[in-house]
């Protein structure tokens, strides 16, 4: 072998040990284990699956309690074992709270306040809390019929037939009333017509009674009754004067 080549293979064999010194602590990339992503902590509503969901009576899980009864199901994934459910309905705060299981969480019977108006049925706003992600709000809003308050004639009955004596009729008039908030001392307006013909109060069993004068002419007349200032409640029957 001649100097010159012999040189130059020794060259070689010097720059190959250099550069794989340089790169005594390189690795290949598919030799690189990453470290294993935590997963984020979620809060996802599962029921009411909906935002700003109309509840009603239909959906009353406990008939025994005020207001509407529901339950509230979350999915949920981080490091609490609780979380917590507030329920806000005006200057009220309900407060419940319930065990992880899983990746699943439920509130049971949670009462959501209602309203007779089904056009204006009652809002309640719900926030289940964890302290590693951010709440989770819903609107809900719940219309309950059963709570409407409502009277109705016990006498007389709709379509009797009463005689003129004399020129004028007077019927005794005996009314039963019910629904949320009616409560013995309310006052129950009877009207003929537009005109008022008597005021009567609730007694205990929330029935009033009042002897109503009615026009002496022939004809049908319509016999009202409703708790006063409670349009909603009223009932009308049908008289027919002979």
């Amino acid at each position: 072998m001649t100097a010159p080549l012999h040189s130059f293979l020794l060259f070689v064999a010097v720059l190959g040990a250099l550069a794989s010194s340089a790169c005594g602590g390189c690795c290949r990339g598919s030799d690189i284990d990453p470290d294993p992503e935590e997963t984020p902590a979620a809060l996802e509503w599962t029921a009411p699956r909906n935002n700003a969901t109309v509840f009603t009576d239909l959906d009353d899980l406990n008939e025994d309690r005020d207001g509407i009864q529901i339950n509230v199901r979350l999915t949920y994934t981080g490091d609490d074992d609780e979380l917590v459910l507030q329920v806000v309905h005006g200057d009220t705060t309900d407060e419940h709270t319930a065990v992880v299981e899983g990746n699943a969480c439920e509130f049971v019977d949670v009462t959501l306040a209602s309203s007779p108006d089904e056009d204006d049925p009652a809002e309640s706003t719900m926030t289940v809390s964890a302290t590693d992600v951010d709440d989770a709000v819903r609107t809900a809003f719940a219309f309950d019929a059963r709570t409407v308050p409502s009277c109705g004639f016990l006498q007389p009955a709709d379509g009797a037939q009463l005689v003129a004596d004399g020129g004028t009729v007077s019927v005794v008039s005996r009314v039963e009333c019910d629904g949320a908030g009616v409560e013995a001392g309310d006052i129950v307006e009877m009207t003929v017509g537009d005109d008022v013909v008597a005021n009567e109060s609730l007694d205990a069993s929330l029935t009033a009674e009042a002897v109503v004068r009615l026009p002496g002419e022939a004809g049908s007349v319509e016999l009202s009754a409703q708790i006063f200032d409670h349009p909603e409640s009223a009932e009308t029957i049908t008289l027919h004067i002979q």
